[in-house]
């Protein structure tokens, strides 16, 4: 069993596409247990790499960075990439093909596979069908209803995690802001600036640069 990090900054949509009809057409290989993308959190090579490409978002929040919204620019035009999100949200497989292949991989590996063997195999035939109870929920936005996400990081919503349920004296209400990754021209943060100095692309005199702005149409 295995996840699949979808990687939009370096594939088409329609590439992506193709090799999960690849999985499912062949029930010798096990359903991915999820799909998400793949993440350049803060402080791994990837997000140094994303960020000295100018790739990153606008307004990219940590928050954002949870495998269910964009937080790069893609290779498709970003409202194909937006969808394609949509889309992961409510399950990228129809349930019919999903039974079809949980069938057949049944019909091969009954008299080799355990019990537990089986079940643990078949398991992710349920969590492609039903996503949002896997890995994909943001909590406080309740599942079903259409427009309550955005899918790109600068226009995603929070979600409970930043609403506190009691009252918070006014010298407390910073804790409670998200940490902002990359500012409003989708270069570094300035409260990251001390932190992350190391991933900027050197000026020649040992000082950071400014990260250049990414023009191209690209994906994360």
């Amino acid at each position: 069993m295995f996840s699949r990090n979808v990687l939009l900054v370096d594939q088409t949509i329609d590439d992506l596409l193709a090799e999960i009809e690849f999985i499912v057409a062949n029930p010798r290989i096990t359903l991915p247990s999820f799909l998400s993308f793949t993440i350049p959190m803060l402080g791994t090579p990837l997000f140094g790499r994303r960020l000295r490409e100018g790739l990153l978002l606008p307004n990219v929040k940590l928050r954002d960075m949870d495998g269910r919204s964009l937080v790069c620019y893609p290779v498709d035009a970003i409202e194909n990439a937006i969808a394609f999100a949509a889309r992961m949200d409510k399950g990228l497989i129809s349930k019919r093909k999903l039974a079809a292949h949980a069938w057949r991989f049944f019909c091969c590996y009954r008299a080799t596979l355990s019990r537990w063997g089986l079940l643990s195999g078949l398991g992710n035939a349920w969590t492609m069908s039903h996503p949002r109870f896997g890995s994909n929920g943001r909590d406080g936005i309740p599942p079903g209803r259409e427009g309550c996400r955005s899918y790109l990081a600068s226009s995603e919503p929070l979600g409970s995690l930043y609403r506190p349920r009691i009252r918070i004296p006014e010298r407390y209400r910073g804790h409670f802001e998200p940490l902002y990754v990359t500012d409003p021209d989708g270069e570094l943060h300035d409260d990251l600036i001390g932190d992350a100095a190391s991933l900027l692309p050197p000026t020649g005199k040992g000082e950071a640069a400014t990260v250049p702005t990414y023009n191209a149409i690209a994906i994360s």
